[in-house]
């Protein structure tokens, strides 16, 4: 956390908007101790880490962006869509999502790095709770893992359990 403080000191003192993490509960074994500090700012730049290490999106990562606020979203997104997270995605109303996509452009997002966005995400079951959002973010991503569509299972003839796990990084997940 002591290297994390002068940092987000000098980005507030050039007028940067800050947002922190911080770990305050911890069950069972954890690579980060209570009170370890990750900050980023409006414009991307990322200090500390509540992992391991500084590397805070790693290949079997999913990113999923739920800050509702642009300044955050357009960096965040920036640095998720270029690491080598396997599946990206952001909170948000379609008319948000067209605005997010001329932000990510503008900033120099290419065609390719945008197309693994999925935004809005989430599967569409129809939920209006944050609760029920939760659980649609959470059910896309438990697809993705197993590469399944989210379809319901009445009438399906597929295997309910694949019997070998393939990563997500050879399905190419977005």
């Amino acid at each position: 956390m002591r290297e994390v403080v002068p940092e987000i000191a000098r980005w507030r003192a050039r007028g940067d908007i800050v947002a922190t993490a911080t770990i305050v509960g911890i069950g069972g074994s954890s690579p980060r101790e209570l009170g370890a500090l990750l900050a980023v700012n409006q414009r991307g730049e990322v200090a500390g880490s509540l992992s391991g290490g500084r590397r805070w999106c790693g290949v079997d990562a999913v990113c999923v962006v739920l800050t509702h606020e642009e300044k955050f979203d357009t960096p965040l997104l920036l640095n998720a869509l270029r690491s080598p997270a396997v599946s990206v995605g952001a909170m948000g109303s379609r008319s948000t999502h067209a605005q997010r996509m001329a932000q990510l452009r503008a900033a120099g997002v290419s065609e390719a790095e945008i197309a693994r966005l999925a935004s809005p995400v989430g599967l569409d079951l129809g939920g209006r709770t944050p609760e029920e959002t939760v659980i649609s973010v959470a059910a896309e991503i438990v697809a993705l893992r197993h590469n399944r569509g989210g379809a319901r299972l009445t009438g399906g003839s597929r295997a309910l359990h694949l019997q070998e796990e393939t990563p997500l990084v050879e399905r190419g997940a977005r």
